[in-house]
C-alpha cells in the first residue's frame, strides 16, 4: 500500500484514457498497468507479473464465473425478445386503448417500468414502439426520447434482478464486502447483495427523475429547447394510426416473473430462511447469503428455458433458431462481459495494492467536513460518468475508493458490521445516482445514442433538449445528499424520509417554477 498522491494516477489515466481514446475497454487496461508499476514502486517486471497475476485470478475466481453466465442468460432473454417480437407485443397490449396525448406519455412509462430488466431492451422497445402513437397525438420524439431515456438506467438499478444489479454487486465483493473467502481483506462483514438492497432508498437520481416524468405529463410541463418541438409537433396533421398485430403478454411475462421468483426465492434459501429450513431470519438470510450470483445464475437459465419453450410452443422459433439466439445475446453481452471483466480487475488493485481510498481518507480526516462525502462522491460520480459516458466504468473507478475510504475513516478494526458505518450507504447511493444520472446526460453515452435512434432524434438533439428537464432532479439530489450528510447522527428512516421529501419537493418546485418563467 502506497501512501501519496501516486495512488491517485491510475483513477486520472482512466478518466483521461476514455475520454481520449472514447474506448473504456483500453482505458480499463492502461488503469491496470499503472496501478501495477505504481504498487511494484517502478519495477516493470514485477509490475507485469502483478498485472498477469490479478487478470488471471480475477477470471478463474468462481462468483466472476457465475456473473459472465448471468450477464450471458440475460443477453439470450433479451434477445428470445426481440427475435419473437415478444417484447413490442408485450408494448401493443398496453397501448392498444389509447385515446389522449397525456395517456400516451403514461402508457411509455408504464411500458419501461415492465421492460426492468434491461436498459438496452427498455429503451429500444419503448421508444419503436411508442414513436407512431406520439406522432397520432402530436407528441414531439424529442419529448419520447426523454420519456424513454429517463426510465431505463434510472429504473434499471432500482430492479434487484437486473443485468446492472449483477455488476454492482461484483464491484461491491471485490473491494471486501463480503461473508465468504476473500483474496484481500474483508472490510465490511456482510453479503454484498444486502449492502445494495439497502443502498436502494439512497438512489436519490433515479427516485428524483421517476418524480419529474411524472410530473411533466400529469401538469404538461414544456419548456427550454424542448418547447419549441413541443410547439412545432402540434402543428404536424395527424397521420393515420395503423391496427396492431394481435398482442400475447405472457411471452414476456412468463420469463421475467420466472426470472423474479426465482431470484425471490433463491436469495433467502441460500441463506438458510428459517421457512426453508434454515435458522435466519429473512432479514439475516439476506446478509449472509454467500451465493448471490450463482443463484441469479439459476433463475436467469430457468427463464431462459422458460421462455423458449413458451415461444416454441406458440410457433414463434424452432429449435435451429435456439443457437442463433443465444449466439445472438451472446454478442450482445460481450462487450459488458469484457468490462467487467477488466473493471473487477482494476478495481481489486486499486483497493488491495494501491490504496487509492485510504489515502484519500488520510486527506480527507480533519480537513473535510465528513457530512460533505456524500455530495462529494455524487458529484464527482456525475462528471466523470458524462466524460467517459459508461455508469458502469465509473462504479469501477468510484466503489474501491468509497469503501476503503469510508472504512478507514470510521478508525474500526477489520472487519466492520455495516451498521456501524453511517456513511457507507448514502455514499454509495452517491455514486450510483451520479453514475446514473452521468449515463442519463452525457452526449457520449451509448444509451444517449439508442435513445435518440429509437425514437427517430439526433443524439446531439435529444441531449441539449432533455438537460433542461434533468437539472432539477441533479440540484434536487444534491440538496439531498446534504441533509443525508447532515442528518447521520438520527435513525435513517427519519433521514430518508426528510432527505427525500425535501428533495421532491425542490424537484416538482423547480419543474413548476421553470415552466412558469
Amino acid at each position: 500500500m502506497l501512501n501519496s498522491w501516486l495512488t491517485l494516477l491510475p483513477p486520472a489515466f482512466v478518466i483521461l484514457g476514455a475520454i481520449i481514446t472514447r474506448r473504456i475497454h483500453a482505458a480499463l487496461l492502461l488503469g491496470i498497468a499503472s496501478a501495477a508499476i505504481i504498487a511494484t514502486k517502478g519495477n516493470i517486471i514485477p509490475a507485469g507479473k502483478l498485472s498477469l497475476t490479478a487478470l488471471f485470478h480475477t477470471a478463474i475466481d468462481i462468483d466472476n464465473l457465475y456473473l459472465y453466465a448471468f450477464l450471458i442468460a440475460i443477453g439470450s432473454l433479451v434477445s428470445l425478445f426481440a427475435c419473437t417480437g415478444a417484447a413490442t407485443s408485450f408494448a401493443h397490449a398496453v397501448t392498444q386503448k389509447i385515446r389522449d396525448a397525456r395517456h400516451v406519455q403514461y402508457s411509455s412509462m408504464f411500458v419501461s417500468l415492465l421492460l426492468f430488466i434491461d436498459d438496452y431492451l427498455s429503451i429500444l422497445t419503448t421508444g419503436y414502439v411508442m414513436s407512431p402513437l406520439t406522432d397520432r397525438f402530436q407528441i414531439s420524439r424529442q419529448k419520447l426520447a426523454f420519456l424513454v431515456h429517463s426510465l431505463a438506467g434510472p429504473i434499471v438499478i432500482l430492479a434487484p434482478v437486473s443485468s446492472w444489479v449483477a455488476t454492482i454487486i461484483k464491484y461491491l465483493d471485490q473491494v471486501g464486502i463480503t461473508t465468504g473467502p476473500q483474496q484481500g481483506p474483508i472490510r465490511i462483514a456482510a453479503d454484498p447483495f444486502f449492502i445494495y438492497l439497502k443502498t436502494i432508498p439512497f438512489i436519490f437520481y433515479s427516485f428524483m427523475i421517476i418524480l419529474s416524468v411524472w410530473f411533466v405529463i400529469t401538469a404538461d410541463i414544456s419548456y427550454g429547447p424542448m418547447q419549441e418541438y413541443d410547439e412545432k409537433a402540434a402543428q404536424v396533421p395527424l397521420p393515420p394510426l395503423q391496427d396492431n398485430a394481435p398482442a400475447y403478454t405472457s411471452n414476456l411475462l412468463l420469463p421475467l416473473g420466472v426470472l423474479v421468483i426465482g431470484i425471490i426465492i433463491g436469495l433467502p434459501l441460500a441463506g438458510g430462511y428459517w421457512l426453508f429450513g434454515g435458522s435466519y431470519g429473512l432479514i439475516e438470510s439476506l446478509k449472509y447469503n454467500e451465493h448471490p450470483f450463482l443463484v441469479m445464475l439459476i433463475a436467469a437459465l430457468s427463464a431462459v428455458v422458460v421462455g423458449f419453450a413458451r415461444c416454441y410452443q406458440r410457433g414463434l422459433i424452432t429449435p435451429r433458431q435456439i443457437p442463433h439466439i443465444a449466439c445472438e445475446g451472446y454478442n450482445l453481452m460481450i462487450a459488458a462481459i469484457t468490462m467487467v471483466y477488466l473493471a473487477s480487475t482494476f478495481s481489486g488493485m486499486l483497493a488491495d495494492h494501491v490504496g487509492t481510498g485510504q489515502y484519500l481518507a488520510s486527506l480527507f480526516i480533519g480537513s473535510v467536513p465528513l457530512w460533505l462525502l456524500p455530495t462529494m462522491f455524487f458529484l464527482v460520480s456525475l462528471v466523470c460518468t458524462i466524460a467517459t459516458g459508461s455508469a458502469w466504468g465509473n462504479f469501477a473507478l468510484m466503489i474501491p475508493i468509497a469503501v476503503p475510504m469510508v472504512t478507514t475513516l470510521s478508525e474500526l478494526s477489520l472487519p466492520i458490521d455495516p451498521s456501524a458505518l453511517p456513511l457507507l450507504l448514502p455514499v454509495l447511493g452517491a455514486i450510483f445516482s451520479g453514475s446514473v444520472c452521468g449515463d442519463h446526460i452525457s452526449p457520449l453515452s451509448e444509451t444517449t445514442i439508442m435513445a435518440a435512434t429509437s425514437t427517430g432524434t439526433r443524439p446531439l438533439v435529444h441531449s441539449y433538449t432533455q438537460l433542461p428537464y434533468a437539472i432539477p432532479a441533479i440540484i434536487s439530489c444534491i440538496i439531498g445528499f446534504i441533509l443525508t450528510g447532515l442528518l447521520t447522527t438520527v435513525p435513517a428512516t427519519i433521514s430518508l424520509l426528510i432527505s427525500l421529501s425535501v428533495s421532491s419537493v425542490c424537484c416538482i418546485g423547480l419543474l413548476w417554477w421553470w415552466n412558469k418563467k
